[in-house]
C-alpha cells in the first residue's frame, strides 16, 4: 500500500484510485484509519473545503454485511465493486 499520505495521527489519506483502496482494504484489514476522497462537498451547502470520504472501515462493514449471500436471503441486492461508482455519483 504505497498510495498513502500521512495526514495526522488519526488518519491517513489514500492517493490512489478508489477501485484500488476497495482492493487494498479487503487485503489488509489495517486497525488505521483511512479515507479515500469521493468528490468535494457540495459548496452551496458548506465550508468548499469538506469532502465526501470514504474510510477503510465502513468498507469492510460493508464487504462483511452486505456481499454475501445473507442479502440475498434477506431479499436484498449484495454489494459488489462495481457499486462503489455510484456511490461517488451520488456525491457529485
Amino acid at each position: 500500500m504505497n498510495n498513502l499520505l500521512e495526514m495526522n495521527d488519526l488518519f491517513t489519506y489514500y492517493s490512489g484510485s478508489l477501485i484500488d483502496f476497495l482492493k487494498d482494504v479487503q487485503g489488509n484489514r489495517s486497525n488505521r484509519l483511512m479515507k479515500i476522497v469521493l468528490s468535494p462537498a457540495s459548496t452551496n451547502m458548506i465550508d468548499s473545503s469538506f469532502n465526501h470520504v470514504l474510510d477503510n472501515f465502513a468498507v469492510t462493514h460493508i464487504f462483511n454485511k452486505h456481499a454475501n449471500e445473507k442479502e440475498v436471503q434477506r431479499g436484498q441486492i449484495m454489494v459488489e465493486i462495481s457499486d462503489f461508482g455510484s456511490a461517488v455519483k451520488l456525491c457529485v
